[in-house]
């Protein structure tokens, strides 16, 4: 069976891990870690710094050092001539490896924060305070003794100010409570109108204009047959005549109302169309001689638009 200190170099080579690295990973010098793996342990401090070593091992590989400082053990006594089973057990209060780890870990702390040793105390600064020569205080003390003193001095000089009276009090008499102002809600902030939406369609748009009268039924289509719109749309050919629908309500007999006619919004005609009462049909007629868009609106007497359809004239294929 191989030894303690070959099987720690063949746990090393197979982990990848070179000598320097764990002697930078244990903190433990780089000849005692070779002569460990050797099996010299004349060369090491002592031969309880092999369990010492064994455990930086495991802590680096992560094992169970137990069995193999059993093994070191059983090999020391082999090399030392004794049996393989100890003789006597240690005496009470003897703990040389415990005692070993212990340095172990506090060296490699100082190796690893040095400057936490070397930082100077901050001394408290405070006034001097004497003390009577026959009382001994320990240094600890002698620093927090002013301080306490400056904290009783201070809380007795805020009870006297605090309980000092006031011009009012020395009369007997209360000082005058200021109102409290009342508080009001804060204003709501201004909420602006939205804008105007302008909506383009081809579909009949009533247009109400200030006054009595309104358009509730309109259309452009083919004819009209029994005061109904026939054959209604937005398209029409070329050269077709069109009619244009309208019923009125809140007119008086006699009224005047006009339907116009527009081309690519510029005026082609204006039809006058009397009024017979306050519920009236009219309607007029129109043969599109150009193509393209096309528009026609019901107006009052003051020029108004009531009413308005907008519509598409196709050409004629030849």
């Amino acid at each position: 069976m191989a030894s303690v200190g070959e099987r720690l170099r063949l746990l090393r080579d197979t982990r990848n891990t070179t000598i320097e690295e764990m002697t930078a990973g244990t903190g433990i010098g780089q000849s005692y870690l070779e002569a460990l793996e050797r099996d010299e342990i004349h060369e090491l401090p002592g031969k309880a710094f092999g369990k010492l070593y064994i455990r930086a091992y495991a802590e680096i590989f992560g094992f169970d050092p137990q069995s193999w400082i059993d093994d070191y053990d059983r090999e020391q006594r082999l090399v030392a001539g004794a049996s393989t089973e100890p003789t006597s057990s240690a005496p009470a209060g003897s703990r040389p490896v415990a005692a070993a780890i212990a340095r172990w870990k506090a060296e490699r702390a100082a190796a690893v924060a040095p400057e936490l040793d070397a930082l100077p105390e901050e001394p408290v600064v405070a006034p001097e305070v004497s003390a009577p020569a026959n009382v001994n205080i320990p240094p600890v003390k002698r620093r927090i003794a002013p301080l306490v003193l400056l904290a009783v001095v201070a809380i007795a000089s805020a009870i006297y100010f605090g309980m000092r009276p006031t011009d009012g009090d020395k009369n007997g008499e209360q000082p005058p409570v200021q109102p409290v102002p009342e508080a009001r809600p804060p204003e709501p902030p201004a909420i602006e109108p939205p804008p105007p939406v302008v909506v383009e369609t081809k579909a009949p748009v009533p247009v109400r204009a200030p006054g009595r009268l309104s358009v509730t039924e309109f259309g452009v289509g083919r004819r009209v047959v029994n005061l109904s719109l026939e054959g209604e749309s937005d398209h029409f050919a070329q050269g077709v005549r069109v009619c244009f629908s309208s019923r009125v309500l809140g007119g008086r007999r006699g009224e005047i109302l006009s339907h116009v006619w527009l081309y690519n919004e510029k005026f082609q005609q204006s039809i006058k169309l009397p009024l017979g009462g306050p519920d009236w049909r009219t309607h007029s007629n129109k043969t599109l001689g150009h193509a393209g868009p096309w528009a026609v609106e019901v107006r009052d007497a003051d020029g108004n638009a009531l009413a308005r359809v907008t519509f598409t004239c196709d050409p004629t294929r030849p």
